[in-house]
């Protein structure tokens, strides 16, 4: 079975909303609007490898395939986190969270890839570290 953590921007965190707007200047606020434009003048490797580094990713589903497929495609994915899926994935929520859309990314559980919503299509990131700990997926609830 095919598994995907699906990791976002936070929608409700009163932290990241103060410091858009009061220190828009600050690495926090550039790698976050940066993010929003990947694939329109910005590069996914450097915006996506910035926001992990200022802590703006949370865990927000997860999916795994059910049926006879084993893995899903992108496009499912994105489907189903956007609430439009044909039920050949099933999705937890972790927490509360927006649609899927730029800048979200996609990790396959089983084969261990990483891949960020672009603006037209999805970029497989090739040299990314999460940081993950499992604190986090707690934090984000």
């Amino acid at each position: 079975m095919h598994s995907y953590l699906i990791f976002q921007r936070p929608i409700n965190s009163p932290e990241l909303q103060e410091t858009l707007e009061l220190r828009p200047n600050s690495p926090e606020a550039k790698a976050y609007f940066d993010l929003i434009r990947l694939g329109m003048g910005k590069e996914a490797e450097p915006c996506v490898t910035a926001a992990v580094e200022a802590g703006l990713y949370v865990p927000t589903m997860f999916m795994s395939a059910t049926g006879s497929r084993n893995r899903q495609t992108l496009e499912d994915i994105f489907d189903e986190g956007n609430g439009h899926g044909t039920g050949a994935l099933e999705r937890l929520d972790i927490c509360r969270h927006p649609s899927m859309s730029v800048g979200d990314l996609v990790v396959g559980l089983v084969d261990k890839t990483v891949t960020v919503c672009m603006a037209n299509g999805w970029h497989e990131l090739s040299d990314i570290d999460l940081n993950l700990q499992c604190n986090q997926i707690g934090a984000a609830q």
